[in-house]
């Protein structure tokens, strides 16, 4: 199981996890030229790595805290994913489930 990685996002207070605006000629120019009308296109924030994830929510909490919000209620949450497979992936998910319990006994 030692393809697998872990994932991070956070959380929003309303259960939503966030996400950036999109790196697109559109979402340039609007924030070049200011505010249009429509809004920026979105993409969900995956983080590989807990140290920028963690960054991303402090920077988010330090600019709340400047508007007078001292608790922003976000929270880190995190997903294991399992990496690609050519082979039948419920055949390969049992096949870890059945080592990860079997090391659980081990612990």
């Amino acid at each position: 199981m030692s393809d697998f990685v872990i994932q991070y996002a956070i959380r929003l207070p309303n259960g939503a996890l966030y996400c950036r605006p999109k790196a697109s000629a559109y979402n340039t120019m609007a924030y070049m030229f200011g505010a249009t009308a429509r809004e920026p296109q979105r993409e969900l924030a995956v983080f590989d790595d807990r140290a920028d994830v963690e960054k991303l929510l402090n920077d988010m909490r330090e600019m709340a805290a400047e508007v007078g919000v001292d608790n922003l209620g976000c929270c880190i949450v995190q997903r294991l994913c399992s990496p690609f497979t050519s082979d039948d992936p419920g055949d390969e998910f049992a096949a870890a489930v059945i080592e990860w319990v079997a090391r659980q006994g081990n612990s």
